[in-house]
C-alpha cells in the first residue's frame, strides 16, 4: 500500500510541475517579448543619436523637439510596459497560488483515496477471515451430515430388523393357518410356501448378529482370508436365495471376479468385499474389468458395508449391480437354521479352506 501511495503522490507532483513549466516558459515568451521592444527603441534612439550628431544647427531645435516627443512617447510605453508587467506579474502570482491550492487539493484527494484503499482492503480481509470462519462451519456442518447419516443408516437398519420380525410373524400365522385342514368343497387349493419345520426361519437379531460378525472378519483377519470367509457366506446366502451353479474363483488371478452364479436364467459375475468402512471406485472397476473378460449377463459387487458416492457414480456409467448391506440383509433372511449355523461357523473357525472351481468363460 505504501508503493501506490509513494507512486500516485509522483503522478500528481509530475502533473503539478508541467503545468508550472507550461506557464513560466509563457511568462519568459512575453518578457523576451518586452525586451525585444526595448532593444528595438534603444536601437531607434541610438539611431537618433547618430542622426542628431550629424544634423546642421538649424534642424537641432526641431530635433529636439522630436527628442522630446519621442521621449514622452518612450516614457509612456514603458509605464504601459510597466503596468503590463505588473499585471503578468499579480496574473502569475494568482496562478502560483491557484496552482499551490489546487496541489494541496490534489494531496488531500490522494490522502482520501489511501485511506478508501486500506479501508477496502480491510474490509476484503475482514471477508477473507469471514469466509475462512463459514469454511470451517461448513466441514463441521458436513461431519454433522456424516453423524446424521450413520444414525439414519441404524434407524434403517433396526426398521429393516422391525420389518424381518414382521414376516417372520406372518410367516408363524401362515403355518398355523396350514395345520388347519381345508373344507373338502374347494376344488383349487391355494399353495402356501413355507420353510421345513426341521429348519425353521431365524430370528432378526440372529440375523443381525451374523452381520456384527462379518464386520468383524475385516478386524481380526487379514484382508485375504476375510474376503475368502466372506465369498464362502455369500454362497451359502445366494443358494438360499435361489441361485444354482455357484462356484468361487481361485484366490490369485480371479481377474476381480470372487463368484459365478445363476439365477433365472441369467448369468451373474460377483465381486466380494468385506470391509470395516465404505467401498470405494476401485471395487467397480474391477468387477467391471472382470465381466469384461468372462461376458457375464450381469456384473454384481457386494459389501458389508456400503459404496461411496463416487463409486455409485461410476456403477451406475459402467452397468454394475450394487449389494450393500440392506440387500444383504434381505437375503440373509431367507436362510434357514442350518444355513445360518453354517455362516457362524465360518465365522467363528480359526481357518477356513475353500476349493477354488474353474470358471470357463462364456462365449
Amino acid at each position: 500500500m505504501n508503493i501506490l501511495q509513494t507512486i500516485l503522490l509522483l503522478i500528481i507532483i509530475a502533473a503539478l510541475l508541467i503545468i508550472l513549466i507550461f506557464d513560466t516558459n509563457i511568462h519568459k515568451a512575453e518578457e523576451e517579448q518586452s525586451r525585444k521592444e526595448i532593444r528595438k527603441l534603444k536601437a531607434e534612439i541610438q539611431h537618433l543619436r547618430a542622426d542628431f550628431e550629424n544634423t546642421p544647427e538649424r534642424e537641432i531645435d526641431s530635433l529636439q523637439e522630436e527628442l522630446s516627443e519621442f521621449s514622452e512617447k518612450f516614457d509612456l510605453k514603458m509605464r504601459k510596459a510597466d503596468i503590463v508587467l505588473q499585471e503578468k506579474l499579480q496574473e502569475t502570482d494568482q496562478k502560483i497560488e491557484k496552482f499551490d491550492q489546487h496541489l494541496q487539493k490534489l494531496k488531500l484527494q490522494s490522502e482520501k483515496k489511501v485511506r478508501t484503499l486500506d479501508m477496502d482492503l480491510t474490509t476484503v480481509m475482514s471477508r477473507i477471515d469471514l469466509y475462512r470462519n463459514e469454511k470451517e462451519d461448513f466441514r463441521e456442518f458436513i461431519i454433522q451430515c456424516e453423524t446424521l447419516k450413520t444414525e439414519l443408516s441404524s434407524l434403517v437398519q433396526t426398521s429393516k430388523s422391525e420389518i424381518l420380525d414382521c414376516y417372520y410373524d406372518i410367516q408363524e400365522k401362515i403355518e398355523k393357518l396350514s395345520e388347519i385342514p381345508e373344507p373338502p368343497v374347494k376344488s383349487v387349493q391355494q399353495k402356501v410356501h413355507i420353510r421345513k419345520k426341521e429348519n425353521p426361519v431365524v430370528s432378526a437379531q440372529e440375523i443381525s448378529a451374523l452381520i456384527n460378525k462379518i464386520d468383524h472378519l475385516s478386524g481380526q483377519l487379514s484382508n485375504k482370508e476375510a474376503g475368502r470367509r466372506f465369498e464362502k457366506i455369500m454362497c451359502i446366502i445366494l443358494k438360499a436365495n435361489s441361485f444354482s451353479g455357484i462356484k468361487i474363483t481361485k484366490d490369485s488371478n480371479d481377474d476381480g471376479i470372487d463368484i459365478f452364479a445363476e439365477k433365472n436364467q441369467l448369468s451373474y459375475a460377483i465381486q466380494c468385499k468385506c470391509y470395516l468402512k465404505d467401498v470405494d471406485k476401485k471395487a467397480i472397476q474391477e468387477v467391471a474389468s472382470g465381466n469384461f473378460k468372462y461376458h457375464r449377463d450381469k456384473a454384481v459387487a457386494v459389501t458389508n458395508r456400503h459404496f461411496n458416492s463416487y463409486a455409485r457414480q461410476f456403477a451406475r456409467e459402467v452397468h454394475v449391480e450394487l449389494w450393500e448391506r440392506e440387500k444383504l440383509l434381505l437375503m440373509m433372511a431367507r436362510l434357514n437354521r442350518e444355513e445360518l449355523e453354517q455362516c457362524i461357523h465360518i465365522c467363528q473357525t480359526k481357518s477356513v479352506k475353500i476349493p477354488a472351481a474353474k470358471s470357463k468363460s462364456k462365449k
